[in-house]
């Protein structure tokens, strides 16, 4: 299944000196992996996630924002069925951060608000405030901004990468 749905993960902060991706960022994004594949994809807690057990996933790493301020983010793309996209943007709410379209909603997402800091935030830094961004992908145009990022760090994560799988 091709990808359907373009995201968007920040870490939610603006580092003063030099930021690893590998050794700040992507632990939390393995933490975040480790939440979809026990809530979205029903996955025992113990068992040891492959990219096969999670939505197919492709994400490139930016440093910095368009203006050239350090805002350490991924953009990508994820495949999902269904009312999925309910699902994930609940489990992002709750574990990951503010949701940058929290004007999304429904009976379900009631119970999941978007707010400054995730309830059960995975990100272990307190200082950031993490935030992401989910949408529909409707044209091939995401595919373009998403993949901008490749060209400037040449870093791309899936969830192999992310759960330091080889």
């Amino acid at each position: 299944m091709g990808a359907t749905h373009f995201i968007t993960l920040t870490a939610g902060c603006y580092p003063e000196r030099h930021f690893d991706p590998d050794e700040s960022f992507r632990p939390d994004l393995a933490r975040i992996a480790r939440r979809i594949g026990r809530e979205l994809c029903d996955l025992p807690r113990r068992k040891d996630l492959t990219p096969n057990d999670l939505p197919a996933f492709m994400s490139f790493y930016e440093p910095t924002t368009r203006s050239g301020a350090a805002y350490p983010h991924v953009h990508g793309w994820i495949s999902l069925k269904g009312n999925e996209e309910e699902h994930l943007r609940a489990i992002l709410r709750t574990y990951w951060g503010q949701d940058d379209r929290p004007d999304i909603t429904s009976p379900f997402l009631r119970r999941h608000p978007s707010s400054r800091r995730a309830p059960k935030a995975v990100c272990r830094n307190p200082a950031w405030e993490p935030t992401f961004d989910l949408q529909p992908i409707r044209s091939s145009g995401a595919v373009t901004y998403s993949a901008k990022g490749y060209a400037t760090t040449g870093k791309t994560y899936d969830w192999g990468t992310i759960l330091n799988i080889t």
